[in-house]
């Protein structure tokens, strides 16, 4: 029996055009690079603050360590619920 052993490498880059990068969320490789950073220095905090910007809150949110996420589909698509533990 053989093996296939493939000898293409691919190096070729395809940028998006300049309408996706308008709408990007992600300005670009060192605002990546710079969130990745983020996250690595502080994995908590860097979600936390996420969570503050981007996330409506019933209640004043106490950080990353007390949530419990639980998520369900439907036929409308995806339904994400947030909920949040007592502190000890």
């Amino acid at each position: 029996m053989s093996s296939i052993e493939s000898n293409v490498t691919e190096s070729r880059v395809f940028p998006p055009s300049d309408a996706v990068v308008k709408k990007a969320t992600i300005s670009g490789m060192a605002a990546y690079e710079a969130l990745c950073k983020e996250a690595d220095q502080d994995y908590s905090g860097y979600w936390a603050r996420l969570a503050r910007e981007h996330v409506s809150w019933k209640q004043v949110f106490m950080g990353v360590e007390q949530l419990v996420v639980s998520a369900g589909f439907d036929a409308a698509g995806a339904v994400v619920q947030f909920e949040q533990r007592q502190p000890a």
